[in-house]
């Protein structure tokens, strides 16, 4: 005790040691007077900085304990790892409230001491609160913890619980004790004292039915388990439409779940407020349980035939029950939060973090997004509105930046989930002459296929698909006088796999059923086929194009049955993750959920190192005889300058020979003729690339124009490659002799 007056007297200010130097010389019976009152202000100060001290060690201690379950999810509670390591905490947390007690007990015969006193017993009353709240945590935690990793074994969780009975009876006198202490006198905040309070009263509610109903202990292990399986589903849209079975099997074992405990509990003898709670969350889950249902019928429903009539009557009944279940399970889960939250100070908000609000906010977080997800689909299905979406078509074999050069398009207008009539535009008769309200072409484009103003067939130039994207509407939305709620691109390679899933499409001037290898051959021109008056494009393959989409539409929607929905998922799947469909929608909750799921084609600012090399035939001549190949190099220097090394090779294989190998001969001489764009992070240094002559035959050269070297280096501030530099070229590849390894 002399040791801490001695480090207070070291605190006090200069001016006072002065003024007690000036007593000193003055009478010994005043210089005793003033030595008396300077110790009883250092016993004071020392007083009421130790109380002060284990108050706040006492406040602390329980609310970090408090503190440890916020974070809490479904997918941590199946985790027998959790429960042991709050039990540990709990522990750690009753040894130093131990410390604290001790401490506590010097200042008992004190605690008349006015003010100072009451915040003394007020310390002593939290430290008991907190101790007998800590040690029914670590028993109960335990307890829960092992069951839940007996139940992982195979083993019984009823009979593990049985075996603990004595403790759980220990861990339920705790916590009686520390409920009679909870209205007394508490140096915790009112947040965080209502936290305590039901804390303490969740963990009876918890000791309750393991002692009591411990059955319900297993099941709601077997509900957690379910709606993390559904919840892993979800989070996949495309994988939730295609394996409907597996979600409906987890959705009933859900609510199966939910009926049981919800049974049991009303068995329960308690007027407990947290078993009460508890059972009232139970029939929220089996609300949310109902809509999820409903959401998988409408997945179920393309089975009678994507944006078919029937179709559209099924999805719009249901997902308008949907949208009324998530949003009724919404609002009990407001309720139970209402009634579960932690006291709101005089300014009207929370002054402190909530105890229960963080478990809650997840499930209203996840049931917002089950509310926007179903809205998302009704706008889009034109629900709400008709919406019109552009299909842009491209041809995988003249390759350019977002995946084929653009041949046709075609609007799909959807209203309440039917789709009416396809329209069909050549990509060729969008544009509108004398096209002064097209953007300025980019400058490859501008000076090697000798166009002033971007064209739409060539408007895909950007790899940054929502940037390219909104080109491509604005400028169909000019030239054609409509409204787009939406872009989404396809290489004919989904046709040709989409005739599959059907069995094969009837075509017009066709004898035979078509089939995906067929198709390919008709597409590519390879036989020929006859346009009729009914087509908008030129060309006969173009025009082939057109009767297979119109035929492949119609077989979709005449129904596709379990097996067919299934492979239908399976291809857009794979199309998505290769890149041969991209999607682009004005919606923007839609297109963030379609940007999260890598949907989106998106090029975005690198955070690392970035390679992305891009062709573009700008002729238009096929690549379908030549090869690319490409080695990157890097030589890492982890204390310096790190060295990257890039080298692409073309070659050209086509069969016929190439006599006159210029851009503007009839499939450029037999040539490939392309812009190759290498994309790389702005932060690389010392960008050096080759030159890259132009070839004699380039329409550049031709027109008067001696440029030797189409590379040129320049670096994105923006329009979707911010960041980047880009190092491109004009290259030209002649037909490679392999026998006389010759070019010729």
């Amino acid at each position: 005790m002399i040791d801490r007056v001695v480090q207070v007297l070291k605190r006090v200010p200069p001016a006072a040691v002065a003024s007690a130097r000036y007593l000193w010389g003055i009478d010994w019976r005043i210089r005793l007077g003033a030595a008396a009152t300077v110790a009883v202000v250092a016993f004071f100060v020392w007083f009421a900085l130790s109380a002060v001290s284990a108050a706040n060690t006492a406040r602390v201690e329980v609310a970090d304990l408090m503190s440890q379950s916020t974070g809490l999810s479904a997918s941590s509670l199946l985790e027998p790892g959790i429960y042991a390591q709050l039990a540990a905490q709990s522990e750690v947390t009753a040894d130093a409230l131990e410390d604290v007690r001790s401490k506590l007990g010097v200042f008992r015969p004190f605690e008349f001491i006015p003010i100072l006193g009451s915040r003394v017993r007020a310390a002593r009353n939290t430290v008991e609160i907190g101790t007998d709240f800590a040690t029914a945590a670590r028993i109960i935690l335990t307890a829960y913890g092992e069951a839940l990793a007996e139940r992982s074994e195979g083993a019984g969780v009823e009979s593990f619980l049985a075996s603990q009975r004595e403790l759980l009876a220990e861990a339920r006198a705790a916590l009686e004790r520390a409920e009679s202490l909870a209205d007394e006198e508490t140096v915790l905040s009112a947040n965080e004292q209502r936290c305590l309070s039901l804390g303490i009263s969740a963990l009876q509610s918890l000791t309750t039915i393991a002692l009591e109903v411990p059955g319900v202990v297993d099941e709601g292990f077997a509900l957690l388990t379910s709606a993390n399986e559904l919840r892993a589903l979800a989070d996949d849209p495309l994988m939730a439409i295609g394996q409907t079975e597996s979600i409906r099997t987890q959705l009933e074992a859900l609510r199966a779940s939910t009926h049981s405990m919800s049974a049991r509990l009303a068995l329960l003898d308690s007027t407990d407020d947290s078993t009460r709670l508890l059972s009232d969350v139970l029939i929220a889950l089996d609300t949310v349980s109902a809509a999820s249902e409903d959401v998988l019928s409408v997945a179920e429903a393309v089975e009678l035939g994507p944006l078919s009539e029937a179709f559209g009557r099924v999805a719009g009944a249901k997902l308008t029950s949907a949208s009324e279940g998530f949003k009724a399970a919404d609002l009990l889960f407001a309720d139970l939060l209402e009634r579960s939250a932690p006291v709101v100070g005089e300014s009207g908000s929370e002054s402190e973090s909530g105890c229960v609000d963080t478990v809650f906010s997840l499930v209203q977080d996840a049931l917002a997004e089950a509310i926007e997800m179903v809205e998302i689909v009704r706008r889009g299905l034109g629900y709400e509105g008709e919406r019109t979406y552009l299909v842009i078509m491209q041809n995988q074999n003249e390759i350019r930046a977002t995946g084929g050069f653009i041949g046709a398009t075609l609007e799909l207008p959807i209203s309440n989930g039917v789709l009416g009539d396809l329209r069909y535009v050549d990509s060729s008769l969008v544009d509108i002459p004398p096209l002064i309200n097209n953007p300025a072409a980019p400058e490859p484009i501008f000076w090697y296929l000798w166009i002033g103003r971007l064209l739409f067939r060539d408007a895909n130039w950007n790899p940054d698909f929502p940037h390219s994207a909104e080109t491509l509407i604005d400028m169909y939305e000019h030239g054609r006088s409509v409204a787009l709620d939406g872009a989404v691109s396809a290489t004919k390679l989904l046709a040709f796999d989409l005739v599959d899933i059907v069995g094969g499409v009837e075509v017009a001037g066709v004898d035979e059923r078509i089939t995906s290898e067929l198709a390919y051959v008709y597409s590519e021109g390879l036989l020929p086929y006859v346009c009729q008056e009914h087509h908008v494009s030129f060309k006969g393959r173009h025009c082939f194009d057109e009767d297979l989409v119109a035929s492949l539409v119609e077989d979709l929607r005449r129904g596709l049955g379990e097996s067919g929905r299934a492979r239908l998922v399976d291809v857009v799947t794979s199309h998505l993750q290769s890149k041969n469909v991209l999607v682009y929608l004005h919606d923007e909750k839609a297109q963030e959920i379609i940007v999260s799921h890598g949907w989106a084609g998106q090029v975005g600012a690198p955070s690392q190192d970035m390679l992305m090399v891009l062709d573009s035939s700008l002729p238009g001549h096929t690549t379908a005889t030549v090869t690319r190949q490409w080695n990157y190099h890097v030589d890492l220097v982890p204390a310096g300058v790190s060295q990257a090394d890039l080298r692409i090779r073309y070659e050209n294989t086509r069969s016929e020979p190439s006599p006159d190998c210029r851009q503007a001969a009839e499939g450029g001489g037999g040539c490939y003729w392309n812009y190759v764009r290498v994309l790389l992070p702005s932060t690389a240094s010392n960008v050096r690339s080759p030159q890259v002559p132009l070839h004699e035959g380039a329409e550049k050269l031709i027109w008067g124009y001696r440029d030797l070297d189409s590379a040129r280096t320049i670096t994105h501030a923006g329009a979707g490659l911010a960041n980047l530099i880009e190092v491109g070229g004009f290259v030209v590849v002649e037909r490679w002799l392999r026998k006389t390894g010759q070019w010729g």
